[in-house]
């Protein structure tokens, strides 16, 4: 009976070490982690530099292009519903 009471403690002190382990080490790897981060964000921002950006007037003009060719298809779309509709309303009290 002795040895099975020793036994007991002994695991749990095997799994609070095991578990003290395992939170070192994710802390060991968050710290390892950190400067790779670091330098991927530096490497990022001197490739962002190499990009040849289209300028800033030609960004608002060709948005403003699109922006009104949508809202004229849109309208386009609205009046060929609302004269669809009607016609087959008038139709469908004729017949």
């Amino acid at each position: 009976m002795a040895e099975n009471e020793k036994k007991v403690p002994e695991t749990a002190e095997v799994a609070d070490k095991e578990t003290k382990a395992v939170k070192k080490d994710a802390k060991t790897k968050k710290e390892k982690k950190s400067p790779r981060f670091i330098a991927w964000l530096r490497t990022t921002k001197a490739e962002m530099k190499k990009i040849a950006w289209t300028p800033k007037k030609t960004v608002i003009r060709n948005t403003t292009i699109s922006l009104v060719g949508m809202i004229v298809l849109g309208a386009v779309i609205a009046l060929l519903d609302y004269v669809f509709s009607t016609a087959f309303g008038a139709l469908s009290m004729i017949f």
